[in-house]
């Protein structure tokens, strides 16, 4: 089946798509996605934005692709995260707004894809905006509802605190354990395809004091 995947510049950029792979592995790389909320190219200054400091995703732009000419297919969450994972237009999988149900028997995500076909082992770590069907709350999820997130939100206790912290140390951690070492040529671990989902920049803006950046709000207003 052809699948064509509409990469908005955010998608690659702000949403900062990076694949990196093991030494030798070409074939099946490791893949890593990393995806932010709602930030748009003028607040990336490897487009050019005159007032945003974004150097980790200039980063990513420097060493991958940089898209010039791209669009998300939709303007809401949860459209536009369904052709991202799809790989098809909206009129195709019929999710129109957030909160609508998905059937995976119609189209088939490109992670079950890499996991079923070609024996990448998966994960998504971080803002997914669905739970699992048709055990609405899987155990491993159940994180998601009991965590006090809120009060890591308010927390004034330094980035430890932060949650975009602990999605970052959590798929650290899930990397670790599922890379092959690169001293050992035996080893029987399997490709791996990550997608870090990120909250911010998506309001409500509750950054650390010590990230926030020396921006006037009449100055990013303008």
């Amino acid at each position: 089946m052809e699948r064509q995947v509409l990469y908005h510049a955010i998608a690659v950029v702000a949403m900062g798509m990076a694949v990196v792979g093991q030494a030798g592995a070409v074939e099946r790389p490791n893949i890593l996605l990393v995806t932010t909320d709602q930030q748009r190219t003028d607040t990336l200054s490897c487009y050019g934005s005159s007032f945003a400091h974004s150097p980790h995703l200039d980063h990513f732009a420097a060493q991958g692709v940089q898209f010039l000419d791209a669009y998300a297919s939709a303007p809401v969450c949860a459209p536009s995260r369904t052709s991202l994972l799809l790989g098809v237009h909206v009129p195709n999988h019929l999710i129109l707004e957030n909160g609508m149900n998905f059937h995976s028997d119609v189209h088939e995500p490109f992670s079950d894809i890499l996991r079923d076909d070609v024996g990448y082992t998966t994960a998504l770590i971080g803002k997914a905006g669905f739970t699992p069907i048709p055990e609405s709350l899987a155990l491993h999820d159940s994180w998601l509802y009991t965590s006090k997130f809120s009060s890591l939100r308010s927390s004034s206790t330094p980035a430890a605190g932060f949650l975009e912290t602990v999605i970052v140390n959590r798929s650290m951690q899930w990397i670790t354990k599922y890379s092959k070492p690169p001293s050992d040529t035996n080893s029987t671990a399997k490709p791996w395809f990550l997608h870090v989902s990120m909250l911010s920049p998506h309001g409500p803006n509750t950054l650390p004091r010590d990230w926030v950046p020396p921006v006037s709000r009449a100055e990013v207003l303008s």
